[in-house]
């Protein structure tokens, strides 16, 4: 909730926006809220006193949150508007103020993935997705949600919200739970790659060579049987990529013991990207388990993309003290908010910006960074198909291969700072880290692949 001391500055801002004054104008104001509780409980066709007494009084299960969201929006909508911008950031200045930080640790990589998903060693510098860790962990925590499914778009952060966000969670709130995260065709199968995990998993808690015998009817027996001789008070088994199952009769038998029995001692938590949602539909234990068990990733709000700029700078105490310009943060959560595929764009943005940075010897990232150079990028955290589409029976085309191999350039962030031949570089170089060591696109260069008709599908 509000500080209450606070209450009647806030009021008297929302009084002095000329929008309050109407029911309309007033629904418009608040529509930035309707991921939180408070939108609910609006009472917009009060008079506007009312109303905005009701707003600061709410206790929101959501905390300052939806507060600094309706400030971030204001501030965008009121440009020009001198009085009510400084009563913004008052008021933003002093919530801000009185947020718990973490406590800093201390980090000698990068601080931005990039494009690379963050596993549970990346806690630390895994910002903006708090929130939605939480209500997780809350689904999780219940014995009784044997089988949950994280659903979202590709690129939406699944991957690393389960393993960057809940992991540590479970961590350091159940540390005797068996917490096993798979990637079904991270080897040769299903199950070699399952093996492998749990062979992990025992090691980290000491129980291998006291439980090495539960692996043995490991690839035939039902899952919740294998939990029940493990006799732990829980197994969690994570299955990151669950589409990597669909296709063939090997992915259907392993969701065939995924859900054959039920146990207390086990749990399963898959993520599946939203396009594949319909493969599970018709697999028909699996259509049952997910009726009611669907946890839906949502493209970060503002403030959440605000966080993941400025926390891994901010709030983490990195070599050669880092600094962050304060304008920086909410220009690139507008732009990245903006646009489909947004939280992907930010991130490659950030980590060309983070080396431009580093390269100039500046350690500070502001808004008057230089054009970066082209250059090879980091490759991809995953190859675009990684066996789904062999197991479902076609190739595929150059154009999807870049849809997923190249899906940001600065440009998107920035527009205007990079010429379309730049840009076109930008895709020869990324898609040529995917397919070969070298910057090359079947042998030409960047420079080259301007007639190339994927490039020219690019620039169309």
């Amino acid at each position: 909730m509000l500080p209450p001391d606070l209450h009647k500055q806030f009021q008297r801002l929302l009084l002095d926006l000329p929008a309050w004054a109407t029911h309309k104008g007033r629904e418009r104001t608040l529509a930035c809220l309707r991921n939180y509780d408070l939108w609910d409980h609006r009472r917009t066709e009060d008079d506007p006193a009312t109303c905005a007494e009701h707003l600061v009084r709410f206790q929101s299960k959501h905390g300052v949150e939806p507060y600094l969201q309706l400030l971030a929006d204001l501030r965008d909508a009121n440009q020009g508007f001198t009085e009510i911008l400084k009563q913004i950031a008052a008021l933003e200045a002093d919530i801000r103020s009185r947020q718990t930080p973490r406590p800093p640790v201390k980090w000698n990589k990068p601080p931005y993935r990039g494009l690379l998903a963050f596993d549970r060693e990346h806690a630390p510098i895994f910002f903006g997705r708090d929130h939605e860790s939480q209500a997780l962990y809350e689904v999780i925590a219940e014995a009784r949600n044997r089988f949950t499914l994280v659903l979202g778009a590709s690129g939406s952060g699944k991957s690393s919200l389960v393993r960057a966000g809940l992991r540590p969670l479970l961590d350091k709130r159940h540390p005797k739970w068996l917490v096993t995260v798979v990637t079904p065709l991270e080897l040769a199968d299903p199950d070699a790659s399952l093996r492998a995990a749990l062979v992990q998993t025992l090691k980290e808690h000491d129980l291998f060579e006291a439980k090495r015998h539960c692996l043995e009817g490991l690839a035939t027996e039902p899952l919740a049987v294998i939990a029940d001789k493990l006799c732990v008070e829980r197994w969690l088994l994570i299955v990151d990529q669950f589409e990597e199952l669909f296709g063939d009769k090997q992915g259907s038998d392993f969701i065939d013991r995924l859900l054959s029995t039920k146990s207390e001692k086990f749990q399963v938590l898959a993520t599946l990207r939203a396009d594949f949602f319909h493969h599970g539909l018709t697999h028909a234990p699996l259509s049952r388990a997910i009726k009611d068990s669907q946890f839906l990733v949502k493209p970060p709000n503002r403030l959440a993309l605000e966080r993941m700029v400025s926390g891994p700078i901010k709030e983490v105490e990195l070599p050669g003290n880092w600094t962050i310009e304060s304008a920086l943060p909410p220009v690139i959560a507008v732009e990245a908010e903006s646009q489909s595929g947004g939280l992907a764009l930010m991130a490659f943005a950030l980590r060309e910006l983070y080396e431009l940075a580093l390269a100039s010897g500046r350690h500070r990232l502001d808004v008057d960074l230089p054009q970066p150079r082209i250059r090879r990028t980091q490759r991809c955290h995953r190859p675009p198909c990684r066996g789904n589409a062999r197991n479902l029976g076609r190739e595929r085309t150059d154009q999807e291969n870049v849809e997923r191999c190249v899906v940001g350039l600065p440009d998107c962030i920035w527009p205007g700072r990079f010429s379309p031949v730049n840009q076109l570089k930008c895709v020869a170089v990324r898609l040529g880290s995917f397919v070969g060591e070298s910057d090359q696109i079947g042998g030409q260069t960047g420079d080259d692949a301007i007639n190339d008709p994927v490039a020219r599908w690019f620039l169309a």
